[in-house]
């Protein structure tokens, strides 16, 4: 029987030291001197100083605004070291690729009250916000959320991708020193079964909703939209797959890789997509391309009829991925020991 990845929390520790950021009005090194790093990660030295010094603004706007912020931690791609700046895309008028790479920043909170206050991490956004931050001099704008540390610390525990991928990829760039983030070891195999659930009836919803704004599109002769939303169809199946059987969902977006490690799990998913000639080929191209092109490529297009033959095929995956996982939850919670 197919078996869930056991989820560990992989703790990689730094030195006791805030982020290292060098600038006039600081000491070298520290940005908030004698303030104490968790086992974070720290090292901020993969970004040029421009970025640097924007974070170091952003945790000044935070503790400014956010009176009970205890961290302050860069996630995503900035954190991976996989951002785009806007002098990596060509030109707007000529662009293929997606926009700049954001600044993905959580900050954790003492209170329930200030953790999820949306309002206050949209102000946050929107002041850094427009080309050249409308005169604030960062160079790409950041997008806020917030718990507060006992809820973070109880989606830690339930092994929950998107928390355990901050904690682990993330970057600590501000520490109070008064609260800590919690440690998991592997999860029961009954909480394994409720959160492939859970994952499960949220992405086999939101893929057939996008599948059913895919059909809506197409009656509208919206062939550039239509394809998006069947991509993001087709995505969101793959992903629920993998979401299921392994509780993890990659940073990922081209359904070719996509489909190959779900086919891993489910094999019947494999090749569901006919690339045996080369229109065949081509119209999967077009498909995985719509992503980015259907929504910035401006020359970007796909024909109706084309449509029509991959809808046959998302349509199909999107029944073989619910059969396949609705199989494996009835297994999971004997089977995954």
């Amino acid at each position: 029987m197919a078996r869930g990845r056991c989820l560990y929390l992989y703790l990689v520790r730094a030195d006791p030291k805030i982020v290292s950021y060098t600038g006039a009005d600081r000491e070298p090194g520290v940005l908030f001197p004698g303030r104490p790093l968790s086992f974070m990660n720290s090292d901020l030295s993969h970004l040029p100083e421009a970025h640097r010094a924007d974070l170091a603004r952003v945790v000044e706007m935070v503790r400014a605004e956010v009176k009970d912020a205890e961290m302050v931690i860069l996630f995503g791609s900035f954190a991976r070291g996989e951002w785009k700046s806007e002098t990596d895309l060509p030109p707007p008028d000529e662009r293929r690729s997606g926009h700049p790479s954001d600044y993905d920043i959580l900050v954790i909170t003492t209170n329930p009250e200030s953790g999820g206050d949306t309002a206050t991490w949209n102000e946050l956004g929107r002041q850094t916000r427009g080309r050249g931050m409308q005169g604030a001099g960062f160079q790409t704008h950041a997008r806020f959320i917030g718990y507060d540390i006992d809820s973070f610390n109880e989606r830690l525990a339930d092994g929950r991708y998107f928390h355990t991928d901050i904690v682990k990829e993330g970057i600590m760039l501000y520490d109070s020193g008064n609260v800590k983030l919690g440690e998991i070891e592997e999860i029961s195999s009954e909480r394994r079964q409720a959160l492939a659930r859970e994952y499960f009836e949220e992405g086999m919803a939101t893929a057939t909703s996008f599948f059913e704004n895919f059909e809506f599109r197409l009656t509208k002769d919206d062939t550039k939209n239509a394809a998006f939303q069947l991509h993001q169809a087709a995505e969101g199946a793959y992903k629920t797959i993998l979401l299921v059987f392994t509780h993890y969902s990659p940073h990922e977006h081209f359904l070719e890789t996509l489909g190959d490690e779900a086919g891993k799990y489910v094999p019947s998913v494999a090749g569901i997509f006919a690339k045996e000639t080369p229109e065949d080929r081509q119209r999967f191209e077009d498909l995985d391309y719509a992503y980015i092109g259907a929504r910035y490529d401006r020359n970007y297009s796909i024909g109706r009829a084309d449509l029509e033959i991959l809808a046959r095929s998302v349509r199909e995956l999107l029944d073989r991925a619910r059969t396949a996982c609705e199989t494996a939850l009835q297994t999971f919670g004997s089977d995954q020991e």
